[in-house]
């Protein structure tokens, strides 16, 4: 919270930060569990990734 405090000037909601925080390492902790193949899991990663930094990116728009 001292993050978005510091470089927006605004807190966004505390609970809705930790449970998407909670979520997205879930991703990377299913990732893990699938045992996939190295270059699949990566094409997987990178997609979780651009979905997650897509809604970060409109959350950090918001408090602005």
């Amino acid at each position: 919270m001292e993050f978005f405090s510091h470089i927006y000037g605004k807190e966004p909601n505390a609970d809705a930060i930790r449970l998407l925080m909670g979520s997205q390492f879930w991703y990377f902790r299913q990732l893990l569990d699938q045992h996939m193949a190295e270059g699949r899991m990566l094409t997987c990663l990178q997609e979780v990734l651009n979905f997650t930094n897509a809604g970060w990116r409109q959350l950090c728009d918001s408090l602005n």
